[in-house]
Parts: structure tokens; sequence; C-alpha cells
């Protein structure tokens, strides 16, 4: 059965929750210091100036659709009034945030997200293609991901923002969350979003691995943290 947030767009307005009221200290995901010390190494040849003021841009004062990798998604963008007969969105007041996987989906459906929010285990050509077309990707790096920096990061331009699930170094940000889904809300209330919508987001998703369905709750409780009144 699908959650709330699939049936329906789910308006979400409320303060910004701090990283550090959502960690997770016994996760396995959460960035050890060796690899962390990696990453910081492989993000100090991408790091750039303006970046995270083009974040701020175009999401302060916004509504920020955010859009999971649920199988309902592209019905949800129907529902929402996105299609590929309309593949531009009014970017005076929405900024399209896609989670990771949901990037495919967009582009499927001749929708440029603004930003892609990925630890790069989804469809990475995809996300490589939205960011010379134009998207900014947020790239997270986590103990398991070091392999692919190395090889995705030189082939993007330079519209990349690095963020950590560990302590924050330089210009490498933590702005709170755990999951693609969940950072996406997180980076969005960071940054002064007006408002969050969620589409292709289902936490009730039956067809998904144990470990999979453990990550979709914590993304529902972090996401529910994050925009509680």
């Amino acid at each position: 059965m699908r959650s709330q947030f699939c049936r329906s767009q789910k308006s979400l307005a409320a303060p910004y929750l701090p990283a550090s009221a959502c960690a997770l200290p016994c996760s396995p995901l959460l960035l050890r210091p060796s690899a962390f010390s990696s990453s910081c190494s492989v993000f100090g040849l991408f790091l750039k100036e303006g970046v995270k003021r083009r974040v701020e841009e175009l999401v302060r004062g916004k509504t920020a659709v955010v859009c999971g990798n649920a199988p309902c998604l592209e019905s949800d963008l129907r529902e929402a009034g996105f299609s590929s007969s309309s593949s531009s969105h009014d970017s005076v007041s929405v900024v399209v945030i896609a989670a990771d996987g949901a990037t495919s989906v967009l582009l499927r459906n001749a929708l440029l997200p603004d930003i892609v929010v990925t630890d790069l285990d989804g469809e990475v050509a995809d996300e490589i293609h939205a960011n010379r077309l134009g998207a900014v990707l947020v790239v997270h790096a986590h103990g398991d991901n070091i392999a692919a920096l190395r090889s995705v990061l030189p082939a993007l331009n330079e519209e990349v923002l690095c963020t950590t699930q560990s302590r924050p170094f330089r210009n490498i940000y933590n702005f709170g969350g755990f999951t693609d889904g969940d950072r996406c809300v997180f980076l969005a209330k960071e940054f002064g979003a007006r408002r969050v919508e969620l589409l292709g987001f289902d936490f009730e998703d039956e067809g998904v691995s144990e470990r999979k369905r453990k990550k979709l709750k914590w993304a529902k409780r972090l996401i529910s943290i994050s925009t509680a009144p």
C-alpha cells in the first residue's frame, strides 16, 4: 500500500533540523575516518567556489519538489502537472530536486532536475548527462563509494557540491540526512525553501529488500522530524 506521500503531494513547511539532530551513530554507512580522508583528497580536486551560492539561488524562497525513485514517481509527476509535453517548469517559484535514481525517470519524461542528490549508486550515466545539461550535482561521500568518486568526479562539470555524513571539512558540507531522499529535504530546508513537496516516495514499498526497507523507515522518520512544526 502506498504511503500518504505517494498518494498525493505532501506540502511540508517547517524549521530546518541541524545535522547533529539526526546522527545515526551505529550506522555502518557513516563515513570512517580513513574513508573521510580519502574522500577529502578526491573532492579537493573539484571544490569550486560559488556552487553553494548557486544552490541557494536555485532554492531560496521556492517550492522544492523533491523526487524519490518509487514506482509511483511517473504517475505523481503527471498528477502534479509535470509531463513531457511541458518539459520545463516554473523556475521562478519551483526548484526540482532529484534523489539519485529519480534522475533517470525525470530524463525519460523530458524533465531536467535543477539539483541531483546522489551517492553514485544509481544510473550514474544519467546523472552525468543531467550535470552536463546544467543540473547541479550534490555528491555524497561515504565509506563505500570512494572508488565511484574517483571514477565519476572527473566526468562532471564544475556544478558540483560535495557532502559527507561525517564532520564537514573546508568546502565539504553536512546538511543532515541519511538516504538520498531525506538528504534532498534537508538540503531544501538548509537553503531556505518556502515549502517542500514529495513526489515518488513510497515508504511502505513491499517490493524492496530488507536493507532498503530499513533505510526507508529511517528516511520517513528523518523527513518527519525535519519538517515537524
